[in-house]
C-alpha cells in the first residue's frame, strides 16, 4: 500500500474536479513580481484570455471554461465563460485567503473562516469556522479548523456522503463525483462514484498533498507524484522533485522545485501543452481541458518576413513583433546583432505599445541582404531570438500597361527606384525565360487568354529586385470583324428594374457571357432564342449596391468560331 501523510507547512492541498481545478499556493509572491498568468489549452469561451495587467497573484483555480486568480491584496479577478454567473464576483469581496473552481460555480475563502459562493451554488447557512475549501463538478467541500469536513451540493453518486472515521482531516480535494479527505494520521479517504466510502492509503506521516480530478487523483510525497484512478500517468514514470500538483478534467500538472512545470495526460486542446520558457511559476491550475500558472514567460518576437529596403534611409521600418506575457512594458531592451551581408546598418530600434518593433534602416550603394539576429529581453532576464532578414536592391513599379482585357498587341513601361542607378531590367511573359530589356516592352500577336508579365530592375551594384513587379490580364481578340453592341450601357439606378439590350454585328444568333470583371449585384445576362428571327439577349435585372463597376462582355456567334467582346463601365446610383 502507498504510504502518504500531511502536506508540510508550504503546500496547501487544494481541490480539483472534473471540469475544475484548484489552486495550489506554492510560496510567497513579491509584491512588485514580474510573473503573470499563463494560460494554454482549450479557449472556447475565453477561459485562455487572462485580463491585461493582472500581476501579484497568489493562487489561481480553473474551472469547466473560467478561469480565477487570488492577488495577493485578497480580491478575486475571473475570466472566462459566464452562462452560470462565474465571472460575477461578489462586489466588495475582499479578505479571500483562497479560492475554488466548480464545473460551474465558485467558491472564495475568507480570512473570517466564512465561505463566500457566486455561480451556481449556495453555501450552507451558518459554515464558519473553515480553513479549506474544494469545489467538484457539482458539489463543495469545507474543512473545517477542528478537522471535520461539510459537504453540499449534487449528491447523485453519494459524493457528499462523509464516510465515517472522516476527523482530524488536514487536507481535502474534490472531483467531477468524488470527495478525498486526508485525515493527519496519513490515512486518505475517498468516496463517491466508484468509491464507498474506503480507505485509499494509510500508512507512516510522510509530506503529502492531494488533488483529485474528473476520474483519477494524485498525490505528493517526498517530491514524488503518485496517481490512482483512471489510467493517467506521467510518460516518463516517476516524478521527482515536484512541489505542488494539480488534476484537471483528464490531465494533470506537477510544479516542480526548479520552477518548471510538467505535465500530462489528455492533450486535445493543448491542456499539456506547457509553452515552451515557462519558468520562475509559484501556482498552477488544472481545468477541464485548460490549465493555468502563475510564472514567467521569454517574450515572442514574430519577423515580417522579408523586408526590403531600396533607399539610402528608411525610417520606422517595422521589423518585427514583440509579444510579452509581462506586456510590453515588461520589456528592457530590444537589440540587433548583424550575422551576414555588408552595407545594412540599424538605428533606434524601439517597441511601441502594440509591440510594434521598428528601426532605422540606412544602407549604402552595394550593400547584400543582410541577416540579424534580433533578441528582445524582459525585465526578469528572460530573453528570445529570431533571425531578420532584409533585402536590399532596387524596387520596381509599372507605369502603364494593357486594359484588363485587351488585344492581341501590348504595351508595358515601367521605372526601378534604389540607393543605387538602376541599370537595366529583365523581363518575363508567362512560363519563358527572363530576358533583357530597358524602360518598355512590348508583345504582338498574343494569343486570347490570361497572360501573367513579371519585370524586375537591376542596380549598378548587381542586385536584382526579388519581388518583381507582375501584372495579369486577359487577351482577347475579335474574328470574323465581330464587332459587340451597345457603345455604351444605360447607368442603372439602385432598386430599379433594369433592361439593356445587347446586340453584335454581323448579324446573326449570338451567346453573351461575362468574359471579364464583375457585373453589379442583382444583374444577370439572359438569352431568349427565337425560330423566326435573332435571338434577343439581356442584361437585366434590379441593381441592389452601389458602385462602379467595369467589365467585359464577350459575344459568340452560334455555330461558329466568329466572336468579339467590349469592356464595359457603369455607375449605379
Amino acid at each position: 500500500m502507498t504510504q502518504l501523510n500531511r502536506p508540510s507547512q508550504f503546500l496547501i492541498a487544494l481541490s480539483f474536479l472534473l471540469s475544475i481545478s484548484l489552486t495550489i499556493l506554492t510560496q510567497p509572491v513579491a509584491a512588485q513580481s514580474t510573473n503573470s498568468v499563463v494560460a494554454w489549452g482549450s479557449n472556447r469561451d475565453g477561459q485562455l484570455n487572462v485580463p491585461e495587467g493582472l500581476h501579484n497573484v497568489k493562487a489561481l483555480a480553473a474551472g469547466h471554461s473560467f478561469s480565477l486568480a487570488l492577488k495577493n491584496d485578497g480580491t478575486v479577478i475571473a475570466w472566462g465563460s459566464n452562462t452560470f454567473g462565474e465571472m460575477n464576483v461578489p462586489a466588495g469581496l475582499s479578505g479571500v485567503t483562497a479560492i475554488a473552481a466548480g464545473n460551474s460555480f465558485c467558491l472564495a475563502l475568507k480570512s473570517d473562516g466564512t465561505v463566500v459562493a457566486w455561480g451556481a451554488m449556495n453555501v450552507p447557512t451558518g459554515l464558519r469556522d473553515v480553513k479549506a475549501i474544494a469545489a467538484g463538478f457539482g458539489h463543495a467541500l469545507a474543512l473545517k479548523k477542528d478537522g471535520t469536513v461539510v459537504a453540499w451540493g449534487q449528491n447523485n453518486y453519494g459524493q457528499t456522503n462523509i464516510p465515517a472515521g472522516v476527523g482530524s482531516v488536514v487536507s481535502i480535494a474534490a472531483g467531477d463525483y468524488h470527495s478525498l479527505a486526508l485525515r493527519s494520521d496519513g490515512i486518505v479517504f475517498e468516496w463517491g462514484r466508484y468509491n464507498s466510502e474506503r480507505q485509499v492509503f494509510n500508512g507512516p506521516r510522510v509530506d503529502v498533498a492531494v488533488a483529485a480530478g474528473s476520474t483519477h487523483n494524485l498525490a505528493l510525497s517526498y517530491g514524488q507524484v503518485m496517481s490512482w484512478g483512471s489510467d493517467i500517468r506521467p510518460t516518463s514514470g516517476i516524478i521527482s522533485g515536484v512541489k505542488a500538483i494539480a488534476a484537471g478534467g483528464y490531465h494533470s500538472l506537477a510544479l516542480k522545485n526548479d520552477g518548471t512545470v510538467y505535465a500530462w495526460g489528455n492533450n486535445t486542446y493543448g491542456q499539456t501543452n506547457v509553452p515552451v520558457g515557462l519558468r520562475s511559476v509559484t501556482a498552477i491550475a488544472a481545468g477541464a481541458t485548460h490549465s493555468l500558472a502563475f510564472g514567467n514567460t521569454p517574450p515572442t518576437i514574430t519577423v515580417n518576413s522579408p523586408s526590403q529596403i531600396t533607399g539610402t534611409a528608411s525610417n520606422n521600418v517595422q521589423l518585427a513583433t514583440v509579444k510579452d506575457a509581462q506586456e510590453v512594458e515588461e520589456l528592457l531592451d530590444v537589440s540587433a546583432t548583424p550575422l551576414s551581408g555588408f552595407g545594412v546598418s540599424l538605428t533606434g530600434m524601439r517597441v511601441d505599445s502594440k509591440g510594434n518593433l521598428t528601426a532605422n534602416v540606412q544602407t549604402v550603394c552595394g550593400a547584400t541582404p543582410s541577416a540579424f539576429t534580433l533578441r528582445a529581453t524582459d525585465r526578469s532576464g528572460l530573453f528570445s531570438e529570431a533571425k531578420l532578414t532584409i533585402n536590399v536592391g532596387p524596387n520596381t513599379s509599372f507605369t502603364n500597361g494593357p486594359a484588363s482585357v485587351s488585344g492581341a498587341n501590348v504595351t508595358f513601361s515601367f521605372i526601378g527606384a534604389n540607393n543605387c542607378a538602376i541599370s537595366s531590367f529583365e523581363c518575363k511573359l508567362d512560363g519563358g525565360g527572363w530576358t533583357a530589356s530597358t524602360g518598355s516592352q512590348s508583345y504582338s500577336n498574343l494569343a486570347n487568354g490570361t497572360h501573367t508579365f513579371r519585370v524586375r530592375a537591376k542596380d549598378a551594384a548587381g542586385n536584382v529586385d526579388p519581388t518583381p513587379a507582375i501584372y495579369t490580364w486577359q487577351v482577347f481578340a475579335a474574328s470574323c470583324g465581330t464587332t459587340v453592341l451597345p457603345l455604351t450601357l444605360a447607368q442603372p439606378k439602385i432598386g430599379v428594374a433594369y433592361n439593356q439590350s445587347l446586340a453584335a454585328t454581323p448579324s446573326g444568333n449570338y451567346t453573351f457571357s461575362l468574359l471579364s470583371g464583375t457585373l453589379p449585384p442583382g444583374l444577370q445576362i439572359i438569352q431568349i432564342p427565337s425560330v423566326i428571327g435573332p435571338w434577343l439577349s439581356l442584361l437585366t435585372g434590379t441593381p441592389t449596391t452601389r458602385g462602379t463597376y467595369t467589365f467585359a462582355l464577350k459575344a459568340k456567334k452560334n455555330n461558329s468560331s466568329c466572336e468579339g467582346a467590349r469592356m464595359y463601365t457603369i455607375t449605379v446610383q
